[in-house]
């Protein structure tokens, strides 16, 4: 039995996350962490939301194109009161975002989010993982796997990337795998490890923080507090040949990390999203929302968390991209919803699927 509670158990959210936040925001225009063309910023540098209450009436992006790299990477949304999606609200880690907000028509593959932690010159760019960047039509080139990858001692507890979509041949397209298709267990030097419930996701993840979105250099031993591999979806295949009109594979879609004492869920069609990309190529893979609460209170039968592969050229099953996954703790659910625990999931996590885990849950 998972060991529940984060209100009234000996620990709180404040303490989780080292101090918390001390404000009280509500977001009425679209909004980015930082330079997001068409986007309000939120703060001068890119750094994690951290705020005591969080009301979101438009949309939100906890992304920061960095000038480290010029490419956008993802934040996580802490706070250790509420966080309210109120009218019109929705937060968006979304594959069709790298691809300028529409479907990617270009031959070579989409950019998707980049993964966090290191990126070339070992500074730290993000706090949460990044999505795989779509393969070019012009080669055959395969999709790209969730970010980031790579080798550190605690890597294998907290990759849970999707693998991208291979590449096919003249005229084909492959849509790209969403985040947690990999096995559920990876073979390590000793032990396999069991992912997608790893306590690293429940301690790392909440308590280890990176709270003033400064960055610094590669600790030559490989251990550190902040800020961790956790990974978005696949992007999608390209074809071979250059044909005229066929792009390379879309964005996978990104990382959604929300801690907070309770999430509201108020008014009809607000959302979370982290779906893949489009393409005229293969789709991009959904990628993993993961959120850390005392309660949900899903007010609204129309609101929905949303993990969906992104649309490919022919629209079908080979060329979409594959739904990505929902992870839920909390006091009342403890809970996945994937295509490995729910046969049938499109990518798409209503109120009746959330209160009927609930129901099974406590039963």
């Amino acid at each position: 039995m998972p060991t529940r509670g984060l209100r009234g158990r000996g620990f709180s959210i404040d303490n989780l996350m080292l101090g918390g936040g001390t404000s009280d925001v509500t977001i009425n225009a679209a909004t980015c962490i930082n330079s997001v063309a068409g986007y309000a910023n939120a703060f001068s540098t890119p750094q994690d939301y951290i705020v005591r209450n969080l009301v979101i009436n438009n949309q939100f992006l906890p992304i920061s194109k960095t000038s480290i790299d010029g490419l956008y990477h993802l934040y996580k949304i802490q706070a250790n009161g509420k966080v309210t999606l109120g009218t019109s609200g929705a937060i968006r880690v979304d594959g069709l975002i790298p691809a300028g907000g529409e479907g990617w028509i270009n031959d070579v593959g989409c950019v998707g989010y980049m993964g966090s932690f290191q990126y070339n010159s070992g500074v730290y760019v993000s706090t949460c993982g990044g999505s795989g960047g779509g393969g070019s039509s012009s080669t055959s080139g395969n999709g790209n796997g969730g970010l980031a990858n790579g080798s550190i001692p605690n890597a294998p507890l907290t990759y849970f990337g999707g693998s991208g979509g291979a590449g096919a041949s003249l005229g084909g397209h492959v849509g790209g795998a969403g985040g947690f298709s990999i096995a559920d267990s990876i073979t390590v030097p000793g032990p396999s490890v069991i992912n997608f419930f790893a306590p690293s996701v429940y301690q790392e993840g909440i308590i280890y923080s990176n709270l003033d979105g400064n960055t610094g250099g590669y600790p030559a031993n490989g251990y550190f507090l902040k800020p961790y591999r956790i990974n978005g979806g696949g992007g999608g295949g390209g074809s071979g040949g250059a044909i005229s009109g066929v792009g390379g594979g879309a964005a996978g879609g990104g990382m959604c990390h929300i801690t907070c004492d309770t999430l509201a869920l108020n008014s009809p069609g607000v959302k979370i999203t982290a779906d893949g990309g489009s393409s005229s190529g293969g789709g991009g893979g959904g990628g993993c929302v993961i959120i850390v609460t005392s309660e949900i209170r899903w007010n609204d039968a129309g609101a929905t968390i949303t993990v969906k592969g992104g649309q490919g050229i022919n629209n079908d099953s080979t060329t979409n991209g594959k739904p990505g996954r929902v992870l839920i703790f909390s006091n009342n659910l403890v809970a996945s919803f994937d295509s490995s625990t729910v046969s049938s999931f499109d990518g798409v996590v209503t109120k009746a699927m959330y209160d009927a885990a609930v129901l099974a849950y406590n039963s």
